[in-house]
């Protein structure tokens, strides 16, 4: 006979806790609505300028995805806007990772990144003095979370090591990480870190 699964206390607690769950679910609803709001500004934000994209990328409407365990921890995901194909990727991916932070990052990949790269190199002196992190995880494009295998910040990076990597990846990714205490800048955060983007591969003057 199998021995008896017991709970902790701890664990017990959290069992009898309905209010922590019903909290949950209020704040998902938040969540929610902060991602629609951060795609509605895009959305007004492209509306006021004439910037001509690669075929193929889908403005009409964000994709929110969620799940429970990206390292055994929920989040939320806004894809807006996006093109994920076998041939090209063009994504502003921004993210809610539950105890974490928020990310917002750009991703480009084959067609998309061989479109741009030139651009990208030339013009690293956009991302001058951000607070952002460049993705040089080669062998996994997919993952998400802040760690020295994946991202290093942009500050550690020699400006002529960065452009060579750039030229050598399938992917290039830009994050910007912003604290669950600074929840409501988020949609601001993502519109200037998409700015910066659309700067950097030379689609969007900031001076304009």
């Amino acid at each position: 006979m199998n021995s008896p699964i017991h709970l902790s206390g701890k664990e017990l607690s959290y069992v009898e806790d309905v209010d922590f769950l019903l909290t949950r679910h209020r704040i998902n609803e938040k969540i929610n609505q902060l991602l629609l709001q951060c795609e509605a500004d895009i959305k007004q934000f492209l509306k006021q300028r004439q910037i001509i994209f690669p075929e193929g990328i889908k403005f009409r409407a964000g994709k929110i995805a969620k799940g429970e365990n990206y390292l055994k921890l929920p989040y939320y995901i806004l894809d807006y806007p996006r093109q994920f194909s076998q041939e090209s990727i063009f994504a502003l991916r921004t993210m809610f990772w539950w105890g974490k932070y928020f990310s917002v990052t750009f991703h480009l990949s084959g067609d998309a990144l061989n479109t741009f790269r030139a651009a990208v190199v030339n013009r690293l002196d956009v991302l001058h003095d951000q607070d952002l992190y460049i993705y040089h995880n080669a062998e996994d494009p997919w993952q998400h979370h802040i760690t020295e295998t994946n991202y290093r910040q942009l500050k550690d990076w020699d400006m002529r090591e960065l452009g060579q990597h750039i030229v050598e990846v399938d992917h290039f990714k830009v994050c910007r990480v912003l604290p669950l205490q600074e929840w409501s800048h988020l949609p601001d955060v993502t519109i200037d870190f998409f700015r910066k983007m659309l700067s950097l591969i030379s689609l969007y003057s900031e001076e304009g």
